[in-house]
Order: C-alpha cells, then structure tokens, then sequence
C-alpha cells in the first residue's frame, strides 16, 4: 500500500508535510508509492486538457497542421485525441474560410469558433491562439479581434445580426440589421450599355421604404428618364397607359420655372437630358410602401441634369408619383425614352 495519498488535493507543496515521512526515504512500498506519483501526474494531465500542449512547426492557412516537440527525452506528443485537451499555437497564416488542425497527424479537426465552423479571420498570423477538442471539432477559446474578420459586404438583414448590449438585462444580445433604426445600404452596383436598369427587391421585403441614388448617362441625346415598378420579382413591369400619375415641378439655371403632370405609362423623371460627356442625369428616388398590398407605391424625386439644349444648361426636377394600384412593388425599373444607358452607378437603400 502506498504512504503517498490518494487525494489530488491532500498534497502539499511544501515537500516536508507530505508522506512518506519518518526514517524511510521512500516509505514501505516504493512501486506503489512511484505508481502513486505517476497517478496523480496523469490525473493532472488529463484534468487540465493535458497542460494546454504547445504546437510547433506550424505550417496552412485553412489546413493547418503542427506537432508537439518532444522535451529531452520524453515523448510529450498524445497518441489520440481525447476530450478536453487543448492545444495552444501560432498560426502561420490568417484562415480565409472553413479551417481544419491536424495534431501530429492524428487526423484533421475542423476548427470552429463560437460553436459554428470558421468562416476566415478567427486565427490571425502570429497572433497566439488556443484551441480545446471537444470531441468532435476542435473549438477557439477567447474573443475575437473584428480587425481580423473577413468583410461581409452584401449582408442579408433579414438573417444577419450584429452583437448590441441590453442594458435592462444588462448583458449581450444579438439583434437582426433589419431591426436597427436608421437606412441601410442593400445594394449597390454599376451599369454599362444596357436598356435599361432593372433592380430586384425581393430579398429586400424587412424594409417597406426604399432610396435610390443614381448617376446615369444616356447613349442618345435629349431623352427622358423614367420610372416603372414590377410586382413579379422584375420578370415584368407595369406599362400600361394610365397605370401611373406623376406631378413634377422643373427650375433651370436660366430661372425658369415650369411644372407637368400627367396619367402615363411611368412616372417621369426628367426630359431633355443630353448624352455628352459630363452630361447626364444625378438624383435620388424614395420608394414608399413597397410591401404593402393595401396602398399604392408612391415615389418622391429630386434630380439633377444637363439639358441638351444649347440656351439650357443644369436642370433641377422635384416631384412624385403612383402607381394607381395597390400592389406589393418588389422590383423597380429605369429606362430612357430612347437609346440605352451609356453608364452609370447607383446604391439602394432600406428604410421603415
């Protein structure tokens, strides 16, 4: 029988309290007292996840694989993976996406943080990081630096969340984009020799009001801008000869004032707007009620443009317009009067 006790936490690190004591330098039983020693080093080991072993020659950016170095002549390296061991090392790259970690070829974990798979920018390239097997993948402990993550540029509001701090319950939530106040960009893009530019919205439908800013050049001379909504995902639009009413009020540099209205085809935007270089047309479009099936979508305008005519030179419009029906608008169309769009760039946002 052992003198050295069996109780991890009866040891002393003082070395005169603990057993064996007396005359004997190693007690009665010396192979149960060493048996006993390498017991209570093994408990250590396994009740610590094996000490937080460190990986070197660490080499991958998404498949990452290291070993654990030897110390003198003892084996440090564990032959299988075992739940609760923990790894600690410095990445030689920063992953860019889903990421695996082969410990002296034990075979390759997936890499996960915050309980889902990597996604790129949680290891950083000699930044420490540790890492604790939890049976099945092996999982980053600690918090994450955003400097470190890979952009998501085209986020989907209806699904994505930013982290917030609640103060009535005094802790951390997540909260959907859509649920945040204020305007947010959904879209953006450019266009090039096209007939038209044709927006689609339905992935847009958190947000009953949309803004769109746009820059747009004309291939032909002295055309008009106009404005029609789809409710089919943008696979048609509306063009029937009094399925919209527009009212719009035009001051030129030359301080001449004029306004028009009318039941059309579209809603009009701009006349005579010329196709020359640094020519073109500038604004923004507020979209209303474009998810409602009770109210008609309306549109509020205010533009800027060169008119073609030699005596006119800038062009401001100001006015609005419906669609004299109540529809779910879930897609929305620019078209010049003649001619293609010769370029030009725009950005969609959300409101509510």
């Amino acid at each position: 029988m052992a003198d050295i006790t069996a109780v991890f936490a009866n040891l002393s690190s003082t070395e005169s309290s603990n057993a064996p004591t007396g005359a004997t330098a190693v007690g009665t039983g010396l192979d149960d007292n060493i048996r006993m020693q390498s017991a209570h080093l093994a408990g250590a080991r396994d009740a610590c996840g094996w000490f937080g072993l460190k990986l070197t020659t660490v080499t991958g950016t998404n498949t990452v694989a290291a070993s654990v170095a030897a110390q003198g002549s003892i084996t440090m390296a564990p032959t299988a993976y075992a739940t609760g061991q923990r790894f600690h090392f410095i990445p030689a790259a920063t992953n860019t996406g889903a990421t695996t970690l082969n410990v002296n070829g034990l075979g390759a974990k997936n890499v996960f943080f915050g309980g889902r798979a990597c996604i790129g920018g949680e290891l950083k390239i000699n930044q420490p990081v540790v890492v604790e097997y939890d049976g099945t993948q092996m999982q980053v402990l600690g918090s994450l630096d955003i400097n470190t993550l890979t952009e998501d540029t085209s986020p989907d509001i209806s699904s994505d969340y930013v982290e917030t701090y609640d103060a009535s319950a005094t802790g951390p939530k997540k909260v959907k984009l859509q649920n945040i106040s204020g305007i947010t960009k959904l879209n953006s893009g450019t266009v090039t020799s096209a007939t038209s530019l044709d927006i689609v919205m339905t992935s847009y439908t958190a947000f009953r009001n949309k803004l769109l800013v746009f820059d747009l050049l004309p291939a032909t001379d002295a055309v008009t801008l106009a404005l029609r909504f789809s409710t089919d995902g943008g696979s048609t639009y509306d063009t029937g000869s009094s399925d919209y009413s527009y009212g719009r009020k035009v001051h030129t540099n030359l301080n001449v004032d004029s306004s028009d209205g009318a039941d059309a085809n579209s809603i009009q935007i701009q006349s005579s707007i010329g196709n020359a270089s640094g020519e073109g047309i500038a604004g923004r479009i507020e979209i209303l009620h474009t998810v409602s099936t009770t109210l008609w979508t309306k549109a509020i305008f205010h533009c800027a443009s060169i008119n073609s005519a030699a005596s006119v030179d800038l062009v401001h419009s100001a006015g609005s317009g419906v669609r004299r029906a109540a529809q779910d608008t879930d897609a929305i169309r620019l078209i010049f009067s003649s001619g293609n769009i010769a370029s030009g760039n725009w950005a969609l946002y959300g409101y509510n």
